[in-house]
């Protein structure tokens, strides 16, 4: 199961999703609980949409002088 989460882990930070170390480890003692392919993808899939969803809302802020 860490092969698989580590594999879905490095898909996500291709597509350049920074995930915190701290997020990761929470991410495999998840995986290692659970044990279902399934259900690690749809984590690291929702966790990686909530980082890009962040990261363009942060971008569309207007500096305030």
């Amino acid at each position: 199961m860490q092969e698989y989460t580590q594999e879905k882990v490095d898909r996500a930070e291709h597509m350049r999703i920074a995930i915190p170390a701290d997020v990761k480890e929470q991410i495999f003692e998840y995986a290692n609980l659970i044990g279902e392919e399934e259900k690690i993808r749809t984590l690291v899939r929702n966790l990686a949409n909530a980082v890009r969803q962040k990261d363009q809302e942060g971008s569309m802020r207007i500096p305030i002088s």
